[in-house]
């Protein structure tokens, strides 16, 4: 009996750790979906307003678009670097081998780089628009005022 007292404890911890790699995998797709969204409702905000206004300060706010793009960027391959992760990941559980799971922990890192990168290009594509934003208002401010 001890010893099917211990395979219940075994299959325990094993359904334990199953749930929260699903769960943490979870997480991870949400990050990556956030990022991808900010970058790029940025990306087609600015190019919207780009297309209806012409103003002192575009440059800025078409310098701002690279950040965004690579935002994009690096979530996109975030996606495919987490997708190996995750095959690493489930092979090393399958064979217990620890090659898979230093490879899986390998690609896990680089994506949770690469979306701390996405997070950095938003907010520098965020900082460079509002400098353009800023270049408008204060250009137009100073111009003279047309009064009849």
């Amino acid at each position: 009996m001890p010893n099917s007292e211990s395979e219940s404890k075994s299959n325990i911890e094993s359904k334990r750790i199953i749930e929260q790699f699903r769960s943490l995998m979870q997480v991870a797709a949400t990050a990556q979906k956030t990022v991808m969204i900010i970058n790029g409702g940025a990306v087609i905000a600015l190019l919207t307003f780009l297309g209806n206004a012409q103003f002192a300060g575009s440059e800025r706010i078409a310098e701002s678009l690279y950040w965004f793009v690579f935002g994009v960027a690096c979530a996109g391959i975030t996606t495919f670097l987490s997708y190996f992760a995750q095959l690493y990941f489930l092979e090393s559980l399958k064979t217990n081998d620890y090659a898979y799971l230093s490879a899986g922990k390998f690609f896990r890192f680089f994506a949770i780089l690469l979306v701390a990168f996405s997070y950095v290009g938003f907010i520098g594509g965020s900082v460079i628009a509002t400098q353009g934003f800023n270049d408008r208002v204060s250009l137009s401010s100073n111009s003279p005022s047309k009064t009849p």
